[in-house]
């Protein structure tokens, strides 16, 4: 707000909802710079509020206005975003990152009243600066009698989480489908910030990891796992909270399972015995033939991703890093280099 202020333009943001006409935005209307219309917190509003905001949202739109409504993520908020949004207009996402270690660490001391000694300190730090996490951490501390305020700041008393913040993940989960819930719960579980989603896939019967990608996008959506190359959590606190949400006893079996899952591909490896199915002999024979992984495809009539999940499979099973060394390893051919015309008489079972 301060931005568009020092740029020019008109910004409002107290009461704006409460005016459908006249008030707030005839002044916007009035003005004949740009205006920003700012909402905080749409999926607080109560029904009476959305009507009359509505309302308004009808008669301030077009060039020069620029709406900024801000909510929390997950799908109830979304279905709010869609009944806000006008099909007239262009819609922008703009998703708000965590606060810095500094902001943090300064929210918490807003509501603790005190300084933060270092251990609280290092416990807000692994919020990773989610600011809903950080309120519900600290106030749930003060709630609880799980801090001490002495002379030399707040003092977290023993190492266990509040259960208030136990209960806000609890309504987090809630929002997400089954089978989402269970997702994470498999990746907090068996692994630290997460697992590879091979792997996770295999817990979850998961035939392809392409079927799990819906899964981490409501993961992100619902603000529990970050983007980046391997699924990772929020926060540690964020692993935390979703693995003690996991019944003990379900825990310890999904660990052995995650555990039994690479040993057996460590007493495989390299093994020229190893037993492969249909589909993956398959597969090694058109490597061998010089394939490439679109064209194993075509002929198969599968994915190329399919192709490349069980080469990949393979490599991890025969500790091997490139297709020539699969196709040595699995026919028990000679030759180092990737079979082509020259090499296709060595390679053929």
């Amino acid at each position: 707000m301060e931005m568009a202020a020092g740029l020019g333009c008109e910004v409002n943001g107290a009461a704006l909802y409460t005016a459908p006409s006249g008030g707030t935005c005839a002044r916007a209307r009035a003005h004949a710079g740009p205006t920003l219309l700012v909402v905080d917190d749409i999926d607080r509003l109560s029904g009476l509020e959305l009507n009359n905001l509505s309302m308004v949202r009808g008669r301030t739109w077009g060039p020069g206005y620029v709406w900024l409504m801000s909510r929390r993520t997950g799908p109830e908020a979304r279905r709010l975003e869609a009944r806000l949004s006008l099909p007239q207009e262009k819609l922008v996402r703009i998703p708000l990152g965590g606060l810095g270690a500094t902001e943090a660490a300064q929210l918490a001391v807003d509501i603790v009243e005190a300084p933060l000694s270092p251990p609280l300190a290092d416990l807000v730090d692994r919020t990773g600066g989610h600011p809903g996490l950080v309120v519900e951490l600290v106030t749930g501390l003060l709630e609880e009698g799980m801090v001490r305020i002495c002379d030399t700041g707040a003092v977290p008393v023993g190492r266990e989480l509040p259960e208030r913040l136990h209960s806000w993940m609890d309504s987090v989960l809630a929002e997400c489908t089954s089978e989402c819930r269970q997702f994470v719960r498999v990746l907090a579980t068996c692994g630290g910030d997460g697992v590879p989603v091979e792997r996770a896939g295999a817990l979850l019967g998961a035939e392809r990891p392409a079927a799990l990608l819906p899964l981490v996008d409501e993961a992100r959506a619902n603000g529990i796992l970050t983007r980046g190359p391997e699924p990772a959590f929020q926060s540690a606190i964020t692993r935390r909270l979703i693995a003690e949400s996991v019944p003990l006893g379900f825990r310890r079996a999904l660990r052995e399972e995650a555990d039994a899952a690479p040993a057996a591909d460590r007493s495989s490896a390299g093994h020229r015995g190893r037993r492969l199915t249909d589909k993956e002999r398959e597969i090694v024979g058109l490597i061998a033939e010089g394939l490439t992984s679109r064209q194993v495809a075509r002929r198969m009539l599968i994915s190329p991703n399919t192709v490349d999940y069980h080469v990949k499979k393979l490599f991890r099973a025969y500790r091997v890093s490139c297709r020539a060394e699969l196709v040595h390893a699995v026919l028990g051919r000679g030759g180092a280099e990737e079979p082509g015309r020259e090499g296709r008489r060595h390679a053929d079972p």
